[in-house]
């Protein structure tokens, strides 16, 4: 997490000069016309638009146009009202509905990431579109715009309150003709199948059978998909379907509510082991860290944290690529056996931001399903730990190249071994991530440089493909 900074006192120690206003001297804002609102709604549309252009994440003419007609207001009238339509067209996901115990169970995706997830369907007039996750109804009114029809669209949501209010946003703004079920999204929408097109909008760590079947042949499933419970949010793919696997065609990284249903996430997520430091100087500091081999016991844990407060080393990786691109293909490779990572909101443990790498512990020796190669004399048999930064504060990224250890080099020779094989792949970056899916029990053996995940229903086969050099 990134430092947060508290308001910042008076640096003269007196009160204002100048007394607070009453509410009755406050100057009233007079209510916007119909015509006033609709240019207000249209102007920040474009301007949306243009920053998404901007920052290199809309590419597709037709979604450029989709974007530029839906107002989204329409689907979050409630906030509109209360917080202006400068709320709605920030690019930021919207939370919209939370459980009794506050976790969040509906909301409104950031622009952006819809953008992504649409640019990845790959939509063009006539196709039929499942959407699992309806949400405010935004997304399928974006859908129907790019299919042409809306009575193409199918979405479906387990809540009926969700449903509801869906239907009523969609209506009010002119898409009364998309369909909206209530159900458990895992079970598809049978009755309106087959789909050339099936999106989640909600997280997932399966692929269920019916989202396979219920896709025509040479259909997309793009859905947020969780590789495994150490993984930090999910990876968005695009997966073509063939006749007896699917393949991804694209992939990026993605943070979505997880599904819910017969197909929710139901293995152990990983919490992160957090340390939390407020200073009198109002900074809130935090250091969070993710990984398998913490999740060993609490030893390791309070040995880990010892390294953190200790000294550290830096050692140049020599890495012809980027940093964090390294770090995606450790956190897919290896996160569910090996890898940390660690998001740091001061300098104050060595590094800021988001940094990852290998942990050695003797304890996990006797417990790891991937043992550590054997310690050579030159290595003591203490923990220890090695990170490389994703990034910094410095603009031109100084240090990226750069290892920061902790405690025995055990795991910077790891981490080392890790960055070569990488290298030796011309620094494949998640754009070169491919996987493969395949009904559970039918995958082949992994060839060199690929790797099987197994879920409940469906087997994964992953590898980073070579790049041009």
């Amino acid at each position: 997490m990134a430092e947060e900074q508290l308001p910042a006192a008076n640096p003269s120690g007196e009160k204002d000069q100048q007394p607070a206003a009453s509410a009755s001297d406050q100057p009233q804002q007079i209510p916007l016309s119909e015509a006033e609102l609709a240019a207000e709604s249209a102007r920040l549309r474009h301007q949306l638009v243009d920053q998404l252009k901007a920052h290199d994440v809309l590419h597709s003419e037709a979604l450029e146009q989709a974007l530029r007609r839906v107002p989204r207001e329409y689907f979050l009238p409630d906030i509109a009202r209360r917080a202006g339509l400068e709320s709605i067209y920030a690019d930021e996901a919207i939370i919209t509905r939370r459980s009794s115990q506050g976790k969040p169970i509906s909301s409104s995706s950031a622009p952006s990431m819809m953008a992504i997830m649409l640019e990845q369907l790959d939509l063009r007039p006539g196709l039929r579109v499942l959407e699992i996750g309806a949400g405010t109804g935004y997304n399928a009114a974006l859908l129907a715009e790019l299919v042409g029809d809306p009575r193409a669209i199918v979405t479906i949501d387990i809540e009926p309150d969700v449903v509801e209010q869906a239907r009523r946003n969609l209506a009010s703004a002119g898409y009364p003709e998309v369909a909206v079920l209530c159900g458990d999204g895992a079970n598809g929408a049978p009755d309106y199948a087959p789909f050339d097109r099936i999106e989640l909008t909600v997280a997932a760590d399966d692929i269920a059978p019916a989202w396979i079947n219920q896709l025509a042949p040479g259909g997309r499933l793009v859905l947020p998909l969780e590789m495994h419970p150490y993984q930090r949010g999910q990876i968005s793919l695009a997966l073509l379907k063939h006749e007896a696997y699917l393949e991804s065609v694209a992939a990026t990284h993605a943070f979505f509510i997880p599904l819910r249903g017969d197909q929710a996430m139901t293995s152990e997520r990983s919490a992160p082991l957090s340390v939390v430091i407020t200073q009198e100087t109002g900074h809130y500091r935090e250091l969070n860290l993710y990984g398998a081999p913490l999740t060993t016991s609490a030893e390791i844990c309070r040995d880990t944290l010892h390294l953190l407060s200790g000294p550290y080393e830096t050692h140049h990786l020599h890495l012809d690529g980027s940093a964090r691109s390294l770090l995606a293909y450790l956190e897919l490779r290896y996160g569910e056996e090996e890898a940390v990572y660690a998001w740091s909101g001061d300098r104050i443990w060595g590094f800021e931001g988001l940094a990852g790498g290998i942990l050695y512990h003797p304890a996990r020796e006797q417990s790891s399903r991937r043992p550590l190669p054997p310690l050579s004399g030159r290595f003591n048999n203490q923990p220890g730990l090695a990170l490389v930064r994703a990034a910094t504060s410095s603009p031109d990224d100084a240090g990226l190249g750069q290892a920061m250890v902790y405690g025995n080099h055990h795991a910077l020779r790891r981490l080392q071994n890790i960055a070569r094989e990488w290298q030796r792949l011309n620094c494949p970056d998640l754009s070169a991530l491919r996987v493969r899916v395949y009904p559970q029990g039918s995958a082949p053996a992994p060839a060199r440089d690929e790797w099987l995940i197994t879920k409940h229903s469906a087997q994964l086969l992953l590898s980073f493909q070579a790049t041009s050099a």
